[in-house]
């Protein structure tokens, strides 16, 4: 999509360093190399997809620390936080999205986030989804808001009518939060088995948990 698409050209970095938690070397070495184009769109996704990792507070302090730097040397970023499957943490992470603390933060930082009922709410074939801008300045936000209603109106055309009408409906019932806490439950209980079964002691030498996963959709 991105690189089809839109015209993007993509460039990658090695999300995970040697102790299995996110690279911010590898990332920070990727974007300062941007400075000669004067701007960067950086996508972080958490809980990732498909690896299921979010990052824990220092290394979330890392990777605005990496932003900052590359602001301050004259990088104008599109941070888009890609929040698809926000809540489903389910281990020792940072349990908010990077978004608010991003919001203000540099002038030549554009937080934009990304998320919606399809994954938070469990109805993967309903397909709605929000887009949110950070920005100080009124005509910026319209501006936005306009070329995001022109990208619409150029590829899916609009959104479903029914599909919103269902979500609106399920956020007003008063069941709505125990249903939802209902289907976490599950979902963790299946993520902590399989992280218990593949992390046993006899699959050590074979596998790492996070390049496994890696390594089977490359393959």
């Amino acid at each position: 999509m991105f690189h089809v698409r839109r015209g993007g050209n993509l460039k990658t970095f090695k999300l995970f360093d040697d102790s299995d938690t996110f690279n911010v070397q590898s990332f920070r070495q990727c974007l300062l190399q941007q400075k000669d184009a004067g701007k960067a769109i950086v996508l972080l996704n958490f809980p990732n997809n498909p690896t299921g990792y979010t990052p824990k507070e220092s290394e979330v302090q890392g990777i605005i620390s990496v932003l900052m730097e590359a602001a301050d040397a004259g990088i104008n970023l599109a941070v888009i936080l890609d929040d698809a499957y926000f809540g489903l943490f389910f281990e020792d992470s940072v349990k908010e999205s990077l978004f608010g603390r991003l919001a203000g933060i540099h002038p030549r930082i554009l937080p934009i986030k990304v998320d919606g009922a399809t994954k938070e709410n469990y109805v993967w074939g309903l397909r709605v989804g929000f887009l949110i801008f950070a920005a100080d300045s009124p005509k910026i936000l319209e501006a936005l808001e306009q070329k995001t209603n022109g990208l619409i109106r150029g590829t899916i055309s609009s959104s479903s009518h029914l599909s919103q009408s269902v979500i609106l409906r399920s956020l007003q019932s008063s069941k709505f939060e125990e249903e939802k806490c209902k289907r976490h439950n599950i979902m963790k209980r299946r993520a902590t088995k399989v992280k218990e079964i593949i992390t046993r002691e006899k699959y050590k030498e074979a596998w790492g948990i996070y390049l496994l996963i890696l390594d089977i959709l490359s393959a």
